[in-house]
């Protein structure tokens, strides 16, 4: 492999990976058998977890969560059915993601 950056090399191996191509590595190569498990999804669902922990997002969101209505100050002249419309757009993005 021409890359020496550690970095580099994972993420070009979480790319075949997701490719489903496994390339046979050097034994040369320093961490060739963190590679070829990368390559194999062997540890994917963990990477998954560790992102969404870092990310905040294992617990589901609900519309207040994700608007946050309670933040903004209340005007009087739109009325509820702009209220209502915005909820309504809080819930589609909630229930779509």
């Amino acid at each position: 492999i021409a890359c020496k950056d550690k970095s580099v090399q994972k993420q070009l191996a979480y790319m075949l990976g997701r490719q489903q191509i496994c390339l046979d590595l050097e034994a040369e190569i320093e961490n060739a058998e963190d590679l070829i498990e990368i390559m194999q999804n062997v540890h994917l669902n963990d990477s998954f977890l560790s992102l969404a922990r870092e990310l905040d997002i294992m617990e589901p969101k609900l519309p207040e969560d994700i608007y946050k209505s309670h933040l903004e100050p209340q005007r009087s002249s739109y009325g509820p059915n702009v209220d209502s419309a915005k909820q309504n757009l809080a819930s589609s993005f909630v229930n779509g993601f």
